[in-house]
């Protein structure tokens, strides 16, 4: 394994403009800062956790703060995040929030008070201005999901609009034309995305807008179920329902049968995420893909990189790309 001095030796500096690059401890001229970073990317260098903590006083550990640990979702960017970290030698520690801003806001100042190493946070309530106060504290954080768009932090995140476009137009291409949406909790922005970008896209195919046909749930399976509840007793009943996860359209695939509606003779149901369940329901589910291991594991790269580079630095936003998986329950 590499020690700073065979850093050094690469770089042709002293281990002492090492340090203070890595910790970002004193100013160095961007010549020595580059070549500095070279070598420790060229020699694959990750910096000991435990003198690292004792000279910084924080800890090898990251924290991965996210809303909801029960939906299959999560546990997939967790993975690529605990995978990542352990690479670095640090520990990755979950923090379930709930969906609860009173939650996810304790946790982030527990992480300043604690002095973690880094955060990645899928955000469900908090601002970007409340962020900035770990990064004021040089704490880095990178986010996950579209929830924060802001040039100053780092996110790794995919197209929520485009996403929901392809889904709506399986749709439209299968002869759909009353497309009923099921909304996730509006205080979010992937569930304010989905349903803008439902909403975008009624209005773009000059279809009817019904705002019986937008119901809300709550990114459950039971929201889902109480949604299409709610929707089976409009009329004219829509032929088609979008979830805004996958959670909600599992709920919807059980209202209907429970009606005795034939899905998808009746009515055709995509969800969003692809979840395993997805696979196995009945009808298997239509959905949107993305790879999930890989946001995880992207994250703290993104993490690593403020560690290295120090805080000052542009945010970076990385685009990951989505798959519509085709399954019976719009009759693929």
């Amino acid at each position: 394994m590499p020690k700073i001095r065979d850093v050094a030796n690469k770089a042709c500096v002293s281990t002492a403009t090492v340090s203070h690059v890595l910790n970002d401890s004193r100013l160095v001229s961007a010549t020595l800062r580059k070549r500095v970073l070279v070598a420790v990317r060229e020699l694959g260098y990750t910096p000991d956790p435990l003198a690292r903590s004792l000279r910084t006083r924080r800890s090898n550990l990251i924290a991965l703060v996210i809303p909801d640990i029960s939906n299959p979702y999560f546990p997939d960017v967790a993975r690529g995040a605990q995978d990542g970290a352990e690479a670095h030698g640090y520990l990755a520690i979950v923090c379930n929030t709930d969906w609860q801003g009173v939650r996810e806001r304790r946790f982030l100042e527990m992480m300043l008070r604690q002095r973690v190493g880094g955060v990645i946070l899928n955000p469900a309530e908090v601002s970007a201005e409340e962020l900035f106060a770990l990064q004021r504290s040089r704490i880095p954080i990178v986010l996950v999901g579209q929830q924060i768009d802001h040039p100053a932090l780092d996110r790794v995140a995919y197209d929520n609009m485009a996403a929901t476009h392809d889904v709506l137009e399986h749709l439209y291409a299968r002869g759909h034309r009353a497309v009923a949406h099921i909304g996730g909790i509006q205080t979010t922005a992937s569930g304010r995305l989905r349903r803008a970008a439902y909403l975008a896209w009624v209005a773009k195919r000059g279809l009817p807008v019904r705002s019986e046909y937008v119901s809300e749930g709550d990114f459950t399976q039971e929201g889902g179920h109480r949604a299409m509840q709610r929707l089976l007793a409009c009329r004219p009943r829509p032929t088609a329902v979008f979830a805004a996860n996958d959670f909600m359209a599992l709920g919807a695939l059980l209202a209907l049968q429970e009606a005795g509606v034939a899905v998808p003779k009746d009515v055709a149901v995509v969800g969003f995420d692809n979840i395993e369940r997805a696979t196995y329901s009945m009808p298997p589910l239509t959905t949107v893909g993305f790879p999930r291991y890989e946001m995880g594991k992207m994250a703290v790269d993104l993490l690593f990189q403020r560690i290295l580079r120090g805080g000052d630095r542009k945010g970076e936003q990385r685009c990951l790309p989505h798959e519509l998986i085709v399954r019976a329950s719009t009759g693929g």
